[in-house]
């Protein structure tokens, strides 16, 4: 049986984990990269899809499937196509339900043929196409029961019925000064043919047409509402029969789980949308393979997928960078010099894996990736006067409160940690908590300038922003594995405030 198109069972989704840390998702930019998938559907409130993470390889699989068919052009159309117009069969319905009885009702039939047409040009569309994913085949099988359901059988028959009776009702109407008046027609043949017998001789050939075609839409004004009320005193069980049928389905025909599907797809559908241009500037994405705690990780030519939306509307390059960590390497330790995409560095690697939990496409050309519970980040924040707590008490408050919440299922990311101290303390207080996280195989990447974390134990990688070669002052954005001796980029940091050996002999002379 279908049950959703996120979630392969009930377990899947009452499991799913709800990334609610605010200053997470703000840190590593994954606010700004939701913000603008969800921003294009405003009628769907769609950010608790991308804040719930799933919690088994199984499920982030069942929606690479999903995703997977839904690259398909024809299907990826026609899912928008549907989406669409069931949008506008609700704006049609909220319309209606505030019209008059006989007018509202006649308009209900509308809004009916025109549901059964849309789950029947989606249903055509499943059954024509190849459908790899559990969740579409599940969902065509879902329709044709549905189809051939006896709720949908009564449905369609008391329409056609209802539409045939009411295509037979006919009334004159007699207009004198402010007056109407509404009765059945006279017998003999009706006045519009005594007319077009009239003027038929008077015919010479092709006949220029003079017929407008009206504004189309839907509801009466007062004056028809009156006559339409008047008609129904005519034909008082057509008009009877029309009345229940609003009031039996206007609350049941639609159905659940496709009202359910129509949402949740847009979860697909939205992020599909907001990586293509990206992909159609040259970048990769690939389906990552997630793995248990343990296993061996590596990323090739992987992005900031927010940094990646920016510059690829300003139409400026991106560079992508490779990782890997090797069992028993848990922890990247990266140093190097400002401005060279250190953080970056750490935000691609959160986002990488929050959007492997999610089931997404991931920015690189292949990936094998921690599935993972929940991110961690300590990032260096301002003062807050109003705690009454100096910066470094309040880095260490925030330091002990992941400490104590993180398992081996986390993924922690740090960057430019108790800057507020001396290098001493510093240096001491990194160490401790580096080799904290290491017994506790926790994956980590700290962005630091303490380069013999790098050499701490087994468990830990240097890497390094790398410069372009022969001008040190330029950024290459490159974050490469390397070893981190104590005097990396010193002539960098140097040359950068005028202090090299070179430099300070020209001021002395």
């Amino acid at each position: 049986m279908f049950y959703s198109i996120l979630f392969a069972t009930a377990d899947d989704r009452e499991n799913a984990i709800e990334q609610h840390q605010d200053t997470v998702l703000s840190d590593l930019n994954i606010d700004q990269i939701i913000a603008a998938i969800i921003g294009k559907r405003p009628e769907y409130d769609l950010r608790p899809l991308f804040t719930r993470t799933l919690t088994t390889a199984a499920a982030i699989r069942f929606r690479h499937a999903v995703m997977r068919d839904l690259e398909q052009p024809e299907l990826r159309q026609g899912i928008n196509g549907f989406s669409r117009e069931l949008s506008e069969l609700r704006h049609q319905l909220k319309f209606a339900d505030r019209l008059e009885c006989y007018n509202r009702a006649g308009c209900f039939l509308d809004i009916i043929s025109n549901y059964l047409r849309i789950v029947g040009e989606l249903a055509k569309l499943l059954d024509e196409l190849p459908l790899s994913s559990d969740g579409f085949q599940r969902l065509r099988d879902h329709l044709a029961a549905y189809r051939g359901s006896e709720h949908i059988s009564a449905m369609r028959y008391k329409l056609e019925r209802l539409k045939k009776n009411l295509s037979e009702v006919e009334y004159s109407l007699n207009i004198k000064g402010n007056s109407i008046r509404v009765s059945k027609p006279a017998a003999g043949e009706p006045y519009l043919n005594l007319l077009h017998k009239l003027f038929d001789k008077f015919k010479d050939g092709e006949v220029k047409s003079y017929l407008v075609n009206l504004p189309g839409g839907i509801g009466l004004n007062q004056v028809e509402n009156r006559v339409l009320e008047l008609v129904a005193k005519l034909y008082p069980d057509i008009f009877k029969h029309l009345t229940n049928y609003y009031q039996l389905y206007r609350d049941t025909f639609l159905d659940k789980t496709i009202a359910d599907f129509d949402y949740e797809v847009q979860f697909y559908l939205a992020y599909l949308d907001y990586i293509e241009p990206i992909k159609e500037h040259g970048l990769p994405f690939c389906y990552p393979e997630v793995c248990a705690p343990g296993e061996n990780y590596y990323c090739q030519q992987g992005f900031d997928l927010a940094l990646a939306a920016k510059l690829v509307r300003e139409k400026l390059p991106i560079v992508c960078n490779d990782w890997e960590l090797n069992a028993p390497e848990r922890l990247f330790i990266i140093s190097g010099p400002n401005q060279g995409g250190k953080t970056t560095f750490a935000r691609m690697f959160g986002q990488l894996h929050f959007l492997a939990a999610l089931g997404c496409k991931v920015p690189g050309k292949s990936a094998r990736v921690l599935r993972i519970n929940r991110l961690f980040t300590h990032f260096e924040r301002e003062e807050k006067v109003k705690n009454l707590r100096g910066k470094l008490l309040d880095e260490l408050t925030r330091m002990h409160r992941i400490m104590s919440q993180v398992t081996q299922d986390d993924i922690v990311i740090m960057n430019e940690i108790f800057t507020s101290t001396t290098v001493t303390d510093a240096r001491l207080l990194s160490k401790k908590i580096i080799t904290q996280l290491s017994k506790m195989h926790i994956i980590t990447v700290c962005v630091t300038f303490i380069v013999e974390l790098a050499d701490l134990n087994v468990a830990t990688v240097g890497m390094a922003s790398e410069v372009i070669a022969g001008n040190p002052a330029l950024r290459s954005y490159k974050i490469t594995r390397q070893p981190l001796p104590e005097e990396l980029f010193a002539h960098t940091l140097a040359d950068k405030y005028r202090l090299s050996y070179e430099q300070l002999q020209s001021r002395v002379k």
